[in-house]
């Protein structure tokens, strides 16, 4: 038998505090406070798209939408609608002339 062993500290740090990272629920996608701070300004609202072909959510700042309600936007009907069914946390990178997130769930 050949075992490998695991060592934590040759695993990238994805879910570190500093970097904005989403976490997708059956019925919400819930931001940390790296994320929520990107997009926690005037814009009280998310607009939430998703592109098939290459598996990516993007949430950009919208005058309306989903509401972000402690860093959480409730969002069933998104997730339904587009046949979305995967769980997990993602590394959400943020486009700074967009004013979006994008979030590859593939």
């Amino acid at each position: 038998m050949v075992f490998q062993v695991y060592h934590p500290e040759q695993e990238p740090n994805l879910f570190r505090r500093k970097q904005p990272v989403v976490a997708l629920t059956k019925t919400s996608i819930r931001l940390n406070k790296a994320a929520f701070d990107k997009i926690n300004d005037e814009y009280q609202y998310l607009e939430l798209a998703y592109d098939d072909q290459t598996q990516t959510i993007r949430l950009r700042k919208a005058n309306k939408g989903f509401p972000v309600e402690n860093r959480k936007i409730n969002c069933k009907g998104f997730f339904k609608h587009f046949g979305i069914d995967v769980q997990g946390k993602f590394l959400a990178r943020y486009d700074d002339q967009e004013k979006a997130f994008y979030i590859n769930i593939g």
